[in-house]
This record gives C-alpha cells, structure tokens and sequence, in this order.
C-alpha cells in the first residue's frame, strides 16, 4: 500500500553569515530557544547596507517527530554569503547554504553550523515581532551565543493564504508593510519511501522518491549525513532515484533526506534586502548501509516461490527479509536449538554429487538463524543442518552432499523476534561457496602423520568418529581447552611469510583446533580456536620468519559426531 504524506507550510526568517564546511544531520524541531522574555528588544550595532533572510518552513509528519511549523528570522549588518541564514541559526542542527544549485539536475555541497558563523555578524533589531502574512514571530536573543532573532513554532496552522506579505515594526530599520511579497509553496506529498517510518539506504541500488507532482514551487532535496551532505534541485516529475554510490558514506551513517518544494521572493526596504523563502518539506529518516561489490538476492517469499526460482549460485550477496512473513520456524528443540519466529526467506540450492556448499549469513543488527531443509513445505521437519548461534554475529553454515545423486534443498534464511522489539531492522549479508571436495587428510596417530604429505590448498571430507583420544590439550597454558573426543592430524609447512587459513565444520559436534610444534607432545600447542558449543572452527598461521617452518594441525572433537570438511588456503 502506498503511503500519502502531506506537508503543510511553516515560515523561518534567515540572513546571511560566514561559511563552514563540516555536515550534520537534520534534525526537525530542536533549534535554538533564546534566553529572554516574547517582546525583548534586541541589541543594535552600527548602521550599513543590511541583509534579511525570511522562510517559511512546513515540517510534515515523519519516523522520529511529529508535524511542525516554523517562523523564524535573522538581520544582519551586512551580506556575509549565507543564503539560509535564519534557518541556520535559529536551528543550528541543520544545514546552511551559500548558493542555490540552479539548474534542475544539479546539486551544491551544503554545510553545518558552527558558532564561527553566529561570530562573524551581529544582528539587528526590527522591533518586538516579525509578521509574514497571518504568521508572527517575536523577538529573541540567545545570549550564550550573542545573537537576535525571531523564531516561533506555529503548529498545524488550519488555512494559509495563496500569497503572503512582509511586515515590519521598524527600529534598526524603517517600517515595512506588503501585502503580497512571496507565493505560498504548495505542500508536497511524498509517498515513497513512506516518511513515518525509518528506511536502511545502501550504494547498490539507488532510492527510489516518489512525490505528487505539480503545484507552486521548485522541487529541493536536501541529503544530510555525517561527513557528505548535498542539496538538489530536481525536476518536477514526481520521480527521482537517488544514488548514494557516489556518495562519501562510512556504513551505518545516518541520513535526513528533506524532499519539498520551495518559493522565492525579495523585498527591498530603503536599500535593505531581504530574502523571502517558503519551505513545504517532508523529511525522511534513514541509515547507510555499505553493501558495496554485493549483488542483490530476492529470497522466496513462500514454498510456492521457491518451487519455481532459479537454484543460488556462488557469490556475496545482499538482501532484505524484513516485509516477508514468519512462515518457518525450527523450533527450541530442532536443528538450531532455537526458535525463530521472525520473518524468513527461502532459497533453492542445488548440489552434486560430492559436492560441499557454505553459507555464511547474518544480519548485522540482528539476530540471524539458517537452517538447510529437504522438503521446503516441512522445512523445521526435514532440516538437515543448521546454525543459531546468540546475537547479531555470521552463521555459518555447511553441507557436503556424500550421496550419488543431485540434491534440491531449501535454504531458510531467519531471524528471531523478541517481545516488543521489531524481528528484523537490516539488510542481511550472505556468502555463498560451492566445493568438490577431496579425501580425508586427517590421519588418526602421529606415526602416520609424521610420514603424510603437507596440507595444501582445497577443500576436504573425512571423519574422525574411529579416532582414538590420544591428544588433550587440557591444562596446557598456550591451549586451555579440553577436546575429549578422537582427533585427525595433519602436518603443514609454509615457506617464508606464508600464511595458511584453516576452516573446519563438524555438523553435530563442537570442534576444536590448535597447532603442535611436535606431532606426539600435546605440551608443544602454539595456539588454538575454541569458540565453544559450534560447530564450525576457524585458525590462521602465518610464519613471519625468513626460514620454512613445520608444524602439525590437529582437528579435536567432542565426541559428538567425527565427520568434517576442511577448508585449507596456503597463500
């Protein structure tokens, strides 16, 4: 269902200031609030060729704030660049600008505040009020930072005129009064992505704004992160696709997005000019999230689906499960150990004969569980093997197809929900590798490994379930870790600063893996990987040395069950 969003106006008063090149998020509502009483009049300075800067700002409805309307103004002795300077300073979280992108389809950089632009002007006063059609803003002065203003919240004003006109009191200035300075804005209407809730944005794929389109006004985006903010001037399509690609962001910046449209006039008083701006904006609250070099993956949203799509090839992936329903669920006693009632997906993987594949999945902010099933329908029933383990780190995931014949499986791709808390708040990840494997390389006593061949490069099935429990590197101070099961063993040797990657997955059982200096002295340990009650180990060795170094690898058990597959990276 589409959402409708609508903006109605606000007003803020600007003049202008120095300049500043760092950003900052826009944060609707939480601008300046001065220290005196409504009716203050302000401090005066010497007389010059002075600046106004007035805008009317409409906030509508969105994720982290409600509707608001905002009158604000800011007069200065004179032009310092700044073209939004009431908005800028009379809410300094947001942005200021010192030129305008001309041309639909181009944009400029705009910048934070920072108190070097509130320094560098000093303010006039215009008497107790500000009015700019039916809207008024009283005089304030913010003495922590040495400036005067005029700035009210208006809230949901029920009816605006077409046209609007300039009224001031005088004091620094003669007195004005117009009946017609600016055109209203027309609101906008944004209805993708939906304003009222926050969105994950990512350099993949651009994002999608759709607004009504037509009305009075130009059509502005403005994009606020951390460290690369922009603004827009688009055509008024009702269309625009954002792309983030380009983009400076670090992953999980946030971002503001204030799609609205905007309206221009001037007025001049006696050689003073003033700047008149409407706003009607629609701000949109999101995160980044850098899924750069991944493709998207669209999982099934049901077995029907799944039935008729193409099998996963290998590749890095990314993708969002978030809007699917919670149809499969494991269980507390299935294949994970877990329940996952949260939304899952469901991808088809097609194995040969021998063949391994891996799956490595997570969702970064959550809790991810997988699991790989036999009948898609009968998914917690049939599973074959799966993987939760507690918070938002990768499960892994391995399967080696042992039989003769080719496989269909189903991958479930889960999340767990906890009470009260969304299930699932970001894209997943998913690393997909496909192996033939090779034979067992793992020997059951050191007499045989001593005389074996070196480990090299590839991927290996075994099992070690007939192995006895001769190594036990209990009580060892470069170990630590107990491994009552049988073990396999298997020497290496890696020429100057080579570095070898050992991966193992023993499905039912909880490895252990460590090195040995001398195959038959457990005492030798060099270093190990326990991550305890999982079944899948991961260890490095790299000899730093300029000589070729030997040791042994020695893949412990539980006792559980002995099959493995072994991945081995010499580089």
């Amino acid at each position: 269902m589409r959402c409708l969003c609508v903006a109605t106006a606000a007003l803020l008063l600007s003049a202008c200031t120095s300049s500043s090149d760092d950003t900052a998020s826009v944060e609707p509502g939480d601008g300046a609030v001065g220290t005196s009483e409504p009716g203050t009049t302000l401090p005066t300075g010497p007389r010059g060729t002075d600046e106004g800067h007035v805008t009317l700002m409409a906030l509508a409805p969105q994720a982290q704030l409600g509707a608001q309307n905002l009158l604000a103004g800011v007069f200065t002795e004179a032009d310092r660049g700044w073209l939004n300077l009431a908005q800028c300073l009379t809410r300094p979280s947001t942005y200021c600008v010192q030129e305008y992108p001309v041309d639909p389809g181009t944009w400029v950089p705009i910048s934070t505040y920072d108190d070097q632009i509130g320094d560098a002007i000093l303010t006039r006063d215009l008497g107790p009020t500000l009015q700019l059609g039916p809207f008024t803003a009283e005089a304030t002065w913010d003495a922590d930072r040495n400036l005067g203003y005029y700035l009210t919240d208006l809230g949901m004003p029920s009816s605006i005129p077409e046209t609007l006109g300039l009224t001031l009191g005088g004091g620094d200035w003669p007195a004005y009064s117009g009946e017609s300075d600016i055109e209203m804005a027309s609101p906008m209407v944004v209805y993708e992505p939906d304003p009222r809730s926050g969105h994950t944005f990512h350099s993949a794929n651009p994002v999608p704004l759709r607004w009504e389109p037509g009305g009075v006004g130009d059509v502005y985006l403005a994009v606020v992160t951390p460290n690369d903010s922009r603004l827009f001037h688009l055509e008024d399509t009702g269309a625009y696709d954002l792309d983030f690609a380009d983009f400076d962001l670090w992953d999980y910046s946030p971002v503001t997005l204030a799609l609205g449209r905007w309206t221009f006039g001037e007025v001049e008083i006696e050689g003073n000019r003033v700047t008149l701006q409407v706003q009607s904006d629609q701000y949109i609250h999101g995160e980044f999230r850098d899924v750069e070099g991944r493709e998207e993956l669209r999982p099934a949203a049901n077995c029907e689906e799944a039935e008729v799509m193409d099998v996963v090839r290998p590749g890095t992936y990314y993708g969002d499960i978030s809007d699917l329903g919670s149809d499969n669920n494991p269980g507390a006693f299935g294949c994970t150990g877990y329940s996952a009632s949260g939304p899952d997906g469901l991808l088809k993987v097609g194995l040969e004969p021998n063949q391994y594949v891996e799956f490595v999945y997570q969702l970064p902010q959550d809790d991810a569980s997988v699991y790989l099933a036999e009948d898609c329908y009968r998914a917690g029933a049939t599973c074959l093997v799966g993987s939760d383990g507690t918070g938002t780190d990768a499960e892994v995931l391995s399967y080696y197809n042992e039989s003769d014949e080719r496989q269909t499986l189903y991958l479930v791709l889960d999340s767990v929900k906890f009470p009260g808390l969304p299930a699932v708040t970001d894209l997943f990840t998913l690393d997909v590798s496909f192996t033939d494997l090779l034979t067992d390389v793992l020997y059951p006593e050191c007499v045989d490994a001593m005389d074996a061949p070196y480990l090299e490069t590839g991927a290996y099935v075994g099992d070690v379930a007939g192995h006895a429990n001769v190594l036990d590197p209990i009580g060892i101070p470069t170990c630590l870790v107990s491994a009552p099961g049988g073990e396999g063993i298997a020497p290496v040797q890696l020429a100057p600063y080579e570095r070898v990657t050992v991966e193992v997955s023993m499905p039912g059982s909880d490895p252990i893996l460590y090195w040995l200096y001398q195959c038959n002295l457990v005492e030798s340990c060099a270093g190990y990987a326990d991550t305890q009650h999982d079944s899948f180990e991961s260890i490095v060795w790299e000899n730093d040395t300029p000589f070729t170094e030997n040791r042994y690898l020695v893949v412990d058990s539980a006792g559980l069950s002995g099959e493995y597959y072994l991945s081995v990276v010499v580089e």
